[in-house]
């Protein structure tokens, strides 16, 4: 099997914002667990938290100043980011000794899902 990078859509319900006249935000972010661990209900996400960021400043808040109430946030079905065939054994039983990835910025989320896929039991 290919390994396949992902991500998924958050939508938080933050009220009245300058993005539109919803009350929501929508951002897409690449998880740093496992599609494995998504089949069995956990994905966890690695967020900057900019200041002037609509829906990450409203998460910081939240987090502050409403333990225990849940704020209303949904994240969509995993979508196909990145297919990454070369790193997947050849039909004749090929691999290459090692890969080199350069990856930076928000780039480096997806090096997880790679290494999981190309190294499961040596993971991040």
């Amino acid at each position: 099997a290919q390994p396949i990078t992902w991500h998924v859509t958050m939508l938080g319900e933050v009220g009245s914002n300058d993005e539109g006249p919803l009350p929501w935000i929508e951002r897409d972010y690449t998880p740093i667990s496992s599609a494995l661990e998504w089949e069995r209900g956990r994905c966890e996400i690695l967020i900057k938290i900019y200041q002037d960021g609509c829906l990450t400043s409203w998460l910081k808040q939240q987090s502050k100043h409403n333990l225990g109430a849940e704020p209303s946030i949904w994240l969509s079905k995993p979508i196909r980011t990145l297919s990454v065939p070369s790193l997947a054994s050849e039909d004749d039983g090929l691999r290459p000794a090692s890969v080199l990835l350069l990856l930076a910025g928000t780039g480096i989320v997806a090096l997880p899902q790679i290494l999981a896929h190309r190294e499961p039991h040596r993971m991040l």
